[in-house]
C-alpha cells in the first residue's frame, strides 16, 4: 500500500512542485528598476549601435548584465535591442548580492521608458536558471501590473523533466507564477527506475512567500502502469527549504496504484516483519501489490528528515482496495481515513471514522469478512484493529456464519484471536449443507447470544462468553454465567446456574408447554448431539418438577428439537402434593409423560407410600400410573 503513495510523492508531485514551480518563483525577475546607478541608452544619447553592446547595472538589490549585437531608440519611441544569427540580446540577472543568476537570451527585446514601463522580450526566447530553461516565442512584461506573461505556449526542461503550458505569467508583486491551458509535464524517474511520471492539468499557481502551489483543472497524474485523477492538486514546501512537506489531492480523486517494474519481482509494499510458519494469516491484509483508492480529499505529509510519506489522510467517504499478489482483497474505507508510517515505510497506526470499515475477501470466494465502527483504530506496533461503537451503532465483526456486535472489539493481528463488550449482540448462522455433525442450535436459523464480555479464539474458532449469558433462536432459550462455544468441532459447553427453556408442541389432547431444563453445567456434544445437565440438574414442565444427578437431552430427527430427557441418579419427581423417587427417569416430550424407574415408589398424602417397578407420570391430564410386574397389576392414581 505505501509503495505506490511514495513513488507519487518522490518521483511526481514532488519533483514537479519542488523544481518547476520554485524557480519560476525565486527567478524571474523584472529586467531593469529604478535603483540603479547607471541608465540604459539615455535619449539624449540615442544612436544605432552595430556592434556588440554591453550594458552593466549596479544596484544596491541586485546586478544585472545586458549584452546585445546592436540597440538603439527607435521611431517608435521604444528602446530595441536586437540580436543577430548566432549572437542574440542576452540579459544576465546576477541576484540580490551574488543570489542565483537569472539568463534571458532573445533574438529581440523592446521596451518602453527608462524605467522599463513595458517590455517585450521575443523570437525564440529562453530563461535559464540553475538546470532548467524556459522557451516561449514571446514574453511580455507590464510594469504597472509588475507581470511577466508569455505571449505564446512556452516549454520548460530540465535535465529531470520536460513540459510546458500554452500561457505562462508571473506577477512579481506578490512572487506568485501561473501556468495555465493545457499544462502537461513528464519527469524523469531516479536513476534505478526509468519509467516516466506524466502529469496534466489547466492552470498552476504558486505563491513563493506561501510556499505553496495549487494545479487544478482535471489533474491527470501517470506513471507507468499507475494513474491518478483529481480535480485540485495542492503542494506545501517546507518553509526552511525547498523540499514537499505536504501534498493535496481534491475532487473526485481517484488513483490506480500498480506496482511497474523494469525487471525483477514485485514485493509488498510494507513488508511484515517475518512470521513463523505457524501463524495464522491476518484476517485483514494491510500489505499489496496493487491499491485502489477513491476519495473526496486526500493528503499526504512527508518526514521533515526524509524523502518518505509520514502520514496519508483522506475524507469524503474514502476507500482503499488492496490486492494481494494471491488475488485476495481488503477493503479499507470511510468517512475520513488516515494511515501514520514510520521512515522506512510500514504502517504504524491507521484510524477510519465515520462509517469505517475493513472487508477482506480471499480469492475465489465469495465469503467476506468484515470489521466496522466509528472509530476503528489500528496499532501498529502491537498489531491491534479496534473497532469502537454506540449502542445505536455499534461495532461490527462479521464472518461467514458469525456476526459480532458490542461498544468495542478488539482483534490482534499475530493470532487472529478477538475480545468484544459492551451491549454485545452474536449472531451465528450454520449453513444447512456444511457437512459433519450439527450444531446445538439448529442450521439455516439465526441464533442469538448476549453477555457482559465475549473472547474469540481463532486457533479452534471458539468463542467465550461471560457473564449474563442468554442465547436464543425461535422457542429455545439459554441462560448461562459462562458458555463456550467452538465452530470448528460444533462443541458447546455453558456453567454456572445453566437453564435451558424450549417449548413443548400441542399435541392430542394437550396444549403447547414450555419446558425448563437447569443445572450447574450443560454440555453439548456434537457426535451424538446429546445435551448433558450435571449438578443439581432439574427439569420443569407444566406442574411436575423433576430433579436428579444428571439430565441428558435426546435429539429428534428434527434438528434443535428433543426427543426426550433421561434423568439419572436420585431422581425426585414433586407433582402437587405428590412425591416420587427412583434411580432413573425418562421424559418423553411427545408424550407428555414422565416414566419413574429403578425402585421407584411414590409417596401420597391420602394412600401414603406406593411402590412398583415403574411409574407413569402423565402431565396433560395429571395421572400417574403405577406398574408393578411382580403382582403383575397396575395401580392408577387419578388426580384429585
Amino acid at each position: 500500500f505505501v509503495l505506490g503513495l511514495r513513488k507519487i510523492l518522490a518521483v511526481g508531485l514532488a519533483a514537479f512542485g519542488l523544481v518547476v514551480a520554485v524557480y519560476f518563483a525565486t527567478h524571474l525577475r523584472r529586467p531593469g528598476g529604478t535603483d540603479r546607478q547607471s541608465e540604459p541608452l539615455p535619449p539624449q544619447k540615442v544612436e544605432r549601435q552595430e556592434e556588440p553592446r554591453y550594458l552593466e547595472f549596479n544596484r544596491d538589490l541586485s546586478r544585472m548584465e545586458i549584452k546585445a549585437p546592436r540597440s538603439y531608440l527607435g521611431s517608435d519611441g521604444l528602446y530595441h535591442l536586437e540580436g543577430e544569427p548566432g549572437r542574440p540580446v542576452t540579459i544576465v540577472d546576477r541576484g540580490a548580492k551574488g543570489g542565483r543568476d537569472l539568463r534571458f537570451t532573445a533574438e529581440r527585446v523592446e521596451y518602453e521608458g527608462k524605467d522599463w514601463e513595458k517590455a517585450v522580450f521575443s523570437g525564440g526566447v529562453s530563461i535559464e536558471t540553475h538546470g532548467m530553461t524556459i522557451r516561449a516565442e514571446a514574453f511580455d512584461y507590464d510594469k504597472a501590473a509588475d507581470m511577466l506573461r508569455s505571449r505564446s505556449a512556452a516549454t520548460i526542461r530540465s535535465e529531470r523533466f520536460h513540459g510546458g503550458a500554452r500561457s505562462v505569467d508571473y506577477c512579481l508583486r506578490d512572487d506568485t507564477t501561473i501556468l495555465s491551458d493545457r499544462v502537461q509535464f513528464t519527469l524523469a524517474s531516479p536513476k534505478d527506475d526509468k519509467i516516466p511520471f506524466d502529469m496534466s492539468g489547466e492552470r498552476m499557481t504558486f505563491n513563493y512567500a506561501q510556499r505553496r502551489a495549487r494545479l487544478e483543472g482535471g489533474i491527470r497524474l501517470t506513471h507507468g502502469r499507475t494513474k491518478g485523477r483529481a480535480d485540485i492538486v495542492e503542494l506545501q514546501l517546507f518553509p526552511d527549504r525547498d523540499d514537499l512537506h505536504i501534498l493535496w489531492l481534491m475532487g473526485g480523486v481517484t488513483a490506480a496504484l500498480r506496482e511497474s517494474k523494469t525487471g525483477g519481482q514485485a514485493k509488498p509494499a510494507a513488508p511484515p516483519a517475518a512470521a513463523a510458519a505457524s501463524d495464522p494469516k491476518p484476517l485483514f491484509s494491510l500489505t499489496s501489490e496493487t491499491q485502489d483508492i477513491s476519495a473526496d480529499q486526500l493528503m499526504l505529509t512527508a518526514f521533515p528528515e526524509v524523502a518518505s510519506v509520514s502520514a496519508v489522510r483522506s475524507r469524503g467517504r474514502a476507500s482503499f482496495l488492496l490486492t494481494a499478489a494471491d488475488g485476495s482483497k481488503t477493503r479499507i474505507a470511510g468517512d475520513t481515513v488516515n494511515f501514520g508510517f514510520n521512515r522506512q515505510g510500514r504502517l504504524e497506526a491507521m484510524s477510519l471514522r465515520g462509517n469505517g470499515s475493513l472487508t477482506s475477501r480471499e480469492a475465489g470466494r465469495p465469503e467476506e469478512t468484515r470489521l466496522t465502527g466509528s472509530p476503528v483504530l489500528y496499532e501498529g506496533f502491537s498489531g491491534v484493529l479496534k473497532a469502537f461503537g454506540t449502542p445505536a451503532s455499534p461495532a461490527v465483526s462479521a464472518a461467514p456464519g458469525r456476526e459480532i456486535r458490542a461498544d468495542w472489539i478488539v482483534i490482534f493481528e499475530r493470532n487472529n484471536n478477538a475480545d468484544a463488550s459492551g451491549n454485545l449482540l452474536v449472531v451465528l448462522q450454520r449453513d444447512e449443507d456444511k457437512p459433519g455433525a450439527g450444531g446445538f442450535f439448529k442450521p439455516g436459523r439465526p441464533a442469538f447470544m448476549r453477555a457482559d464480555f465475549l473472547g474469540y479464539t481463532d486457533r479452534d474458532q471458539s468463542l467465550f462468553l461471560r457473564t449474563g449469558v442468554r442465547m436464543w433462536q425461535d422457542d429455545q432459550i439459554l441462560e448461562a454465567a459462562e458458555a463456550t462455544i467452538s465452530s470448528a468441532t460444533e462443541a458447546m459447553n455453558a456453567e454456572g446456574g445453566v437453564r435451558f427453556v424450549f417449548v413443548q408442541p400441542a399435541g392430542e389432547g394437550r396444549t403447547a408447554a414450555s419446558v425448563e431444563i437447569s443445572g450447574d453445567r450443560m454440555d453439548f456434544d456434537p457426535a451424538t448431539r446429546q445435551v448433558r445437565f450435571q449438578g443439581r440438574g432439574r427439569l420443569l414442565s407444566r406442574d411436575a418438577d423433576l430433579s436428579a444427578e444428571t439430565l441428558t437431552m435426546m435429539p429428534d430427527q428434527e434438528p434443535g428439537r428433543a426427543r426426550s430427557v433421561l434423568a439419572k441418579g436420585g431422581v425426585a419427581i414433586k407433582k402437587g402434593a405428590r412425591k416420587a423417587f427412583g434411580e432413573a427417569a425418562e421424559f418423553d416430550v411427545e408424550k407428555d409423560a414422565i416414566v419413574l424407574t429403578g425402585n421407584p415408589y411414590l409417596i401420597d398424602q391420602e394412600r401414603g407410600t406406593i411402590r412398583g417397578d415403574k411409574l407413569t407420570f402423565r402431565l396433560s391430564d395429571g395421572t400417574i400410573e403405577v406398574e408393578n410386574r411382580a403382582q403383575k397389576q397396575a395401580e392408577i392414581v387419578i388426580k384429585s
